[in-house]
């Protein structure tokens, strides 16, 4: 396992890997107005790929991820890291924006993760959720996502209806 999300990390390092990182990070940008000091969590570091980024910026960062690979690269890379699945019992912070990428397509019950990201985070704080558009997927009866073990496949009808669901309000979409 620890190969394969190092692979996922390199991946940032490739053409189209590197435009890919840059358009992730510009939409949490635009979305969340960060400012330095601010505290952002991230569900899901993987490498600590974009938490870096979002250090050099000035904001504070915590990841969140089981993986041993994480919390290497939290070491490396000067991060925290909780090596726990979310929610964390020993996270004592409320962020001021918790994101996460690639990952809300992976939890069984992302109603659940979505409430315990939201009774984390500070008052007036913001979630930004990353996912594949499945839309063609889903229009095709293309099951292959699960290949890459996703559990729920999301399109713009579904991703809004299960942030709703999850009693998420003031919902963007980009």
């Amino acid at each position: 396992m620890q190969g394969e999300a190092s692979r996922y990390d390199e991946w940032y390092d490739t053409p189209l890997g590197a435009f890919v990182f840059a358009r992730e990070l510009e939409t949490i940008l635009d979305l969340a107005d960060l400012k330095p000091g601010q505290l952002v969590l991230e569900v899901g570091c993987g490498g600590c790929v974009l938490l870096e980024r979002l250090k050099a910026l000035g904001c504070q960062v915590v990841g969140v991820d089981p993986s041993p690979f994480a919390a290497e690269a939290g070491r490396r890379k000067d991060i925290n890291v909780i090596q726990e699945i979310f929610p964390p019992s020993s996270l004592n912070c409320r962020p001021d924006l918790i994101f996460q990428v690639d990952v809300l397509e992976h939890i069984e019950d992302p109603l659940s993760l979505l409430r315990a990201e939201a009774e984390c985070l500070d008052e007036g704080g913001l979630i930004v959720v990353n996912v594949p558009d499945c839309s063609r997927s889903i229009e095709l009866g293309d099951i292959s996502m699960a290949l890459h073990q996703h559990v729920n496949m999301f399109d713009h009808i579904s991703l809004p209806a299960t942030l709703r669901a999850a009693g998420l309000d003031g919902l963007g979409w980009k």
